[in-house]
């Protein structure tokens, strides 16, 4: 990993307004996009957290958010982990925050990452994604541009400014400011990786 731009995952466990623990969970399905993802994967350290081990709840795998959504609205799946802006949708119909993912596996999400033959055979490639990568991150924890990040927020996901505030505000906590990531961190997600042996 040779930049971080998400360094925590800003993503929560919702439920179904009716699910109001973790532990009440058990013998449900929940969905994650994969199961060796980092959705997968905070899924399963947030139900070992709350002493529910595996096979105590389905883990369904989705394959893209969209799906988690639908199934989730539908009644199919019980709970599901989710990032900004869904999370903030969804709480305001009703659905329950039970645990943010960046609480219990502090795993990176979106990072930027080549191989060590690339780097040597196209270092300009290489510079010019950290440059513009680091200008985009830049540009978007710039306090001065924060309406009109906001607002591209609401008009890309179709959500009212308040709710696309909340999001932004949710999803900033997780971002890097300098393209890295604590050392501590960064040992814990190996250590959560090991586990899982991925």
């Amino acid at each position: 990993m040779i930049l971080r731009a998400i360094a925590t995952f800003a993503f929560v466990l919702l439920a179904q307004p009716e699910i109001e623990s973790v532990e009440a969970l058990i013998g449900k399905t929940v969905g994650v996009t994969a199961l060796t993802d980092a959705v997968g994967m905070s899924t399963s350290v947030i139900l070992r957290a709350h002493g529910i081990e595996a096979g105590k709840v389905t883990l369904l795998a989705m394959q893209v958010t969209d799906n988690a959504i639908k199934a989730l609205t539908s009644k199919r799946i019980a709970a599901t982990l989710l990032a900004p802006p869904y999370v903030e949708e969804l709480q305001a119909k009703g659905y329950v925050k039970l645990a943010e993912a960046r609480t219990y596996a502090p795993l990176s999400f979106i990072g930027l990452v080549t191989a060590i033959d690339t780097m040597k055979k196209s270092p300009q490639k290489v510079y010019g994604m950290i440059a513009a990568l680091h200008r985009t991150m830049t540009y978007i924890v710039n306090p001065a541009n924060r309406t009109e990040v906001v607002q591209y927020v609401s008009s890309y996901h179709k959500i009212d400014l308040p709710l696309a505030e909340k999001a932004f505000a949710a999803q900033m906590l997780g971002y890097s400011k300098d393209g890295t990531k604590p050392r501590a961190a960064v040992e814990k997600e190996i250590e959560i990786y090991r586990e899982r042996k991925i």
